[in-house]
Order: C-alpha cells, then sequence, then structure tokens
C-alpha cells in the first residue's frame, strides 16, 4: 500500500523487508502479523501490528460449555503462532497438527460425544464422523460445500444449540427420574395392599404431570436476540476512500466537527 503525505511517498509492506527487529520478534510470538512503514530511507519508522481477531461470541460459548461440563478444543491449523494466541486469548484449549477426523474418533472412542464447528468445507471427512456436524456460514451463499447437521451463522447460535441440547437431556433426566419413582412408589404401593382401581394410578398421573412440569421449566424458549444489524457489512468499503470529505460528510448528513449529543440520539 502506496500513499503521499505532505509530498513524501510512504509505503506500508511485509515484514520480510526487516531482518531482524526486538519489536518484530515480540510481535510473532504473540501470532501477530507485522507489517513495516517505510519510505525512500529505510523501512525503520513504524511497525504495524494486525492481531488476529476472536469472533462474536467466543467467550459466551467458552462459559457455557464450561458450566455446562463440555470440552471445547481448538484445532491448530496454519500459522502456529496465530492459532496459539487466538487459544490464548480465548481460553481454550489447543490440540497441534492433529488429523480432524482421527481426534473425532479418538474422543468417540472414549464414550464421548462430539460436536465439530467448522466453517471449511476440509472438515467434511470430520463431519461425517462426528455426532453433530455444525457448519458456521453467513448465508451469503446458497450452499455450503459439504454436509452438515446444522449451519449456524455465528458462535453465539453455537451457544444457543448447545444450550437446547443440555437442557433437553436435563428434561429427559427428569422424566425419567419421575417415572422410575412412580414405578417404585406404585410397586410399595401395592406390596402394603391392594391401592383399588380408582387410586391405582395415582402415582403415574404425578409423575407425568411432574415430567410435563419440568419439561415446561427446561425447555421454553427465551426472546430471540435481534443480532442480524451486527452481522451487516458494507460490501465495498474502499468506495469511501474515493470519494471527497464533503462528499461522504453530506451522504451521511454529518459535519467536520461532528453531531451534538440530542442529534445523535
Amino acid at each position: 500500500a502506496w500513499a503521499t503525505v505532505d509530498g513524501e511517498r510512504y509505503r506500508l509492506g511485509t515484514l520480510e523487508e526487516i531482518k531482524h527487529h526486538p519489536a518484530a520478534d515480540e510481535g510473532r510470538d504473540r501470532g501477530e502479523e507485522l507489517l513495516a512503514l517505510c519510505d525512500e530511507r529505510g523501512c525503520d519508522l513504524a511497525l504495524v501490528g494486525l492481531r488476529p481477531r476472536l469472533a462474536p461470541g467466543v467467550e459466551e460459548l467458552v462459559e457455557l460449555c464450561r458450566r455446562r461440563g463440555v470440552d471445547i478444543v481448538l484445532l491448530e491449523r496454519g500459522d502456529r503462532r496465530a492459532a496459539r494466541a487466538v487459544a490464548r486469548r480465548a481460553n481454550v484449549d489447543l490440540t497441534i497438527e492433529a488429523d480432524l477426523a482421527d481426534l473425532v474418533r479418538d474422543r468417540q472412542a472414549d464414550g464421548s460425544r462430539v460436536t465439530l464447528v467448522s466453517d471449511s468445507a476440509e472438515a467434511a471427512e470430520a463431519f461425517d464422523a462426528c455426532d453433530l456436524a455444525i457448519a458456521l456460514t453467513t448465508g451469503r451463499t446458497a450452499r455450503f460445500p459439504a454436509r452438515a447437521d446444522l449451519l449456524a451463522p455465528d458462535l453465539k447460535t453455537v451457544a444457543a444449540i448447545i444450550e437446547a441440547g443440555a437442557r433437553r437431556d436435563e428434561a429427559v433426566n427428569v422424566s425419567v427420574a419421575l417415572a422410575a419413582g412412580a414405578n417404585v412408589a406404585g410397586g410399595a404401593w401395592g406390596v402394603k395392599g391392594a391401592p383399588g382401581v380408582a387410586r391405582a394410578g395415582y402415582a403415574t398421573y404425578a409423575a407425568a404431570l411432574g415430567a410435563l412440569g419440568a419439561g415446561h421449566v427446561l425447555l421454553r424458549g427465551g426472546e430471540r436476540p435481534r443480532s442480524v444489524a451486527e452481522r451487516l457489512v458494507d460490501p465495498r468499503p474502499e468506495r469511501w476512500g474515493r470519494r471527497s470529505t464533503d462528499d461522504v460528510l453530506a451522504e451521511l448528513q454529518s459535519r467536520p466537527d461532528g453531531l451534538k449529543s440530542a442529534e445523535a440520539a
């Protein structure tokens, strides 16, 4: 990228042009992609560090998995330093250079149910092996290039899917426990004496009502978050840089000194 500022020509280039720099070494260790700001005299004006951005919803997903007893593991691919930086910032475990399908099968061999989340068609074999395949897709394309069980637009939706599955398991466990308790109570009642036809089903009725109540409490939905606006992205952001400042301010109905508080509100 080139720019002329006050008659000086500047260039933002890759760090390969700098053989060694202490700050560059520190940036690489943090998993940053580093760029150098250069002029005609050299490339020691400044370093720009591009840090891997955590996707929205990472914190909610990690917190939910820990609360629900779900192990969450990030698979390292590509830039190792970047993957480690993301895992460290997200506070999740990292699996290094493993085959994804083999990793899924190893977990299943231990009796675990494995959910795989990926936004790449390279996960197709692992999608076939796992118990639940969730494909991350923005919805801008009509098809995802691999077979998946569910499509999710973001990690917040993945967290909602995991929460729904956990609540379903809880409802099933409570219903089974109530049914077992009703059978035990009915058996004890029958041993003590004949309860009579009219009262024979009381324990079953009580268990059924309890299961319905537990299902209502555990499986009821919440208010759907209004997250559509958060995913809207300008498809051509570069077009703003090709226009004059006055044109941009006029289209956005703004001024060089900004808006007043009342106008912004």
